[in-house]
């Protein structure tokens, strides 16, 4: 769009250049008056109220002609003009509004200035429009009166806005401890160490109370469970800054560094413990830990071909494929993929959608809220699918997607509801609370709603209840069976209060049908007494050697974190678990 026109207001300013499409929208609006002139290149001035030659060059298309005559100043007989004091405030020249053509004055703000612009632009004048424009306009200095004022408003304001920040600042500087207590009733939040590669700028969540809440303390150590994408894990905690090399000395804190999440090491550790195995070179299990940590998995030609075809997918803005080649391509891999950890069930319910298969990608979702969390823990092992590590680097995107699809979303909020009470990872539950609101109380005590997920939906339920309603519920087995509380509740909620002889038959039932869940429910002191008293057997007889015999491939971190709670920690498990890690 060529920017070659000019105006001359009445009041003897020059605005320019502007296209002549705004010239043109000017003129329709009425921002230019008759006795505004206007020109196009070398052209020559012509005022509004000459209809035929606005008619001609700025209504129609032809273009002005050269304009060989140049009027200039007449410095010797010109007489002084008197001297006044004009608006600085360039926002409104006559009756042109200068934020309407701001767009096309360019880079100049000074533009529409009289003094630089009358020595730029040839003008004509005459002996009546010069005395018509030199006179005063006592409006322009009221004007100025006025505009002066403001930017000390202004300045004001911007220091008693900053003057209370600073206090208010101060004051929760001042007040921390107590702002502290306040909202969080001297609970203590769950941050495993933050560094800078794995802390979020948002605040976690408080950690929650029941089966997460069991952390086996050492000396500068600490372990506990965590369920994430990856499943049930035991991870620890580390003073990094007060490593020492003879810490590796020490079987607990050697077995700390192998759970230790390997994405929250600093360079400087990673440096320092390169140095220790260094002088400590016989160390052979830390020296292959080390070596691994960087361990990338090679894919077969097949499964590369599967992932590229899966990324191409992944990263398609659109919610349904259409092309009939790549959807039975995608319909061949979706047959032959596995759905056993929470990445490939979430990656797999997405690729339904994509091809257009909604009943199958919520029956996805249904089946894994449907299923214990006990159960779905183990489903996850150390030797993971391809699938799963795709899903875990695209688990934003795949979760956005899942949110936001246009069917109804109900199976994917209770879904959501699901990853809140039995998945402890804070970047997990972060990233679902991002995406979906929690379920209200009235949507959860909907019976259509508890249809899709009976115990799960249960569990929310008795979630919202006071503790004692809570204690009250449960104590009668024909609201929720026995069967499905320990499954779903009792290690989570504390039960000591409502235990009775009632439970021991289904205490029983589990030490022969899972005795590691059997294990874990006997995390409650009445419910040990209640099994010793009925048994007449003691409950760590025995207990490590079926632990360390369940050292398998997906219940390995379930047995483990048993171990380390019964204190059987020697350089033998530390050895299961680097060689475990490893494969």
């Amino acid at each position: 769009m060529e920017k070659n026109w000019l105006i001359r207001t009445k009041s003897n300013h020059i605005l320019g250049p502007v296209s002549k499409e705004k010239v043109l929208e000017l003129f329709k609006n009425g921002s230019l008056k008759a006795n505004d002139e206007i020109c196009t290149g070398n052209g020559f001035w012509f005022f509004i109220r000459e209809e035929d030659m606005v008619e001609r060059y700025l209504i129609g298309n032809a273009r002005q002609p050269f304009n060989p005559l140049s009027e200039a100043k007449n410095v010797l007989t010109q007489k002084s003009e008197p001297h006044f004091q004009e608006s600085t405030d360039i926002t409104l020249i006559g009756s042109i509004n200068l934020d309407e053509i701001q767009d096309d004055l360019g880079d100049n703000p000074e533009l529409p200035q009289k003094e630089s612009l009358e020595q730029s632009v040839p003008k004509r004048s005459s002996p009546v429009e010069d005395q018509k424009k030199n006179q005063p306009k006592l409006r322009v200095a009221k004007q100025v009166q006025k505009k002066v004022a403001t930017p000390k408003k202004k300045h004001t304001y911007l220091r008693v806005l900053f003057l209370f920040f600073f206090l208010a600042l101060l004051s929760l500087t001042y007040y921390r401890k107590k702002i502290i207590q306040y909202f969080f009733d001297g609970e203590m939040t769950r941050v495993s160490l933050f560094q800078n590669a794995y802390a979020q700028t948002e605040v976690l969540e408080l950690k929650k109370k029941g089966f997460f809440d069991d952390i086996i303390s050492l000396e500068g150590i600490s372990f506990s469970p965590e369920a994430g994408l990856n499943g049930f894990n035991v991870v620890s905690q580390i003073e990094i800054q007060s490593f020492k090399c003879d810490d590796l000395k020490n079987d607990a804190f050697r077995l700390a560094l192998l759970l230790f999440p390997t994405d929250r090491f600093t360079e400087k550790f990673l440096i320092k413990m390169r140095e220790c195995i260094v002088k400590n070179s016989s160390d052979t299990l830390l020296t292959e830990w080390l070596k691994s940590i960087d361990h990338k998995v090679v894919l077969t030609r097949a499964e590369q071909k599967r992932k590229n075809l899966l990324i191409d997918v992944l990263n398609s803005p659109y919610n349904l494929i259409t092309d009939l080649n790549l959807k039975t391509k995608l319909t061949t891999i979706l047959i032959k993929m596995p759905e056993d950890t929470l990445g490939e069930v979430l990656l797999k319910s997405w690729l339904y959608l994509m091809a257009g298969n909604i009943t199958r990608s919520d029956n996805l979702l249904k089946d894994f809220i449907n299923t214990s969390p006990y159960e779905n823990w183990k489903k996850t092992s150390v030797k993971r699918s391809f699938y799963h590590s795709l899903s875990n680097e695209f688990i934003d995107a795949i979760l956005e997607k899942l949110a936001k699809h246009p069917s109804d979303r109900l199976i994917f909020r209770l879904f959501c509801e699901y990853i809140r009470q039995f998945y402890q990872d804070e970047t997990l539950v972060y990233r679902i609370n991002k995406l979906s609101d929690k379920m209200s109380r009235s949507e959860v005590s909907l019976e259509y709603v508890k249809r899709m997920a009976p115990a799960l939906v249960n569990h929310l339920r008795l979630k919202s209840m006071p503790d004692s309603k809570r204690m009250q519920f449960l104590k009668d087995p024909k609201n929720i069976s026995l069967d499905e509380q320990a499954l779903w509740d009792w290690p989570f909620f504390t039960i000591d209060p409502i235990v009775t002889d009632a439970f021991y038959p289904v205490i029983s039932e589990w030490e022969k049908k899972d005795q590691l869940w059997f294990i874990y429910l006997l995390n409650s002191e009445k419910l040990v007494d209640l099994w010793s008293k009925n048994s007449g057997k003691s409950f760590i007889h025995g207990r490590r050697q079926y632990l360390r015999s369940q050292l398998s491939d997906k219940q390995f971190m379930l047995s483990l974190f048993q171990l380390i709670k019964l204190g059987d920690i020697d350089s033998s498990l530390v050895e299961l678990v680097g060689t475990h890690l490893r494969e």
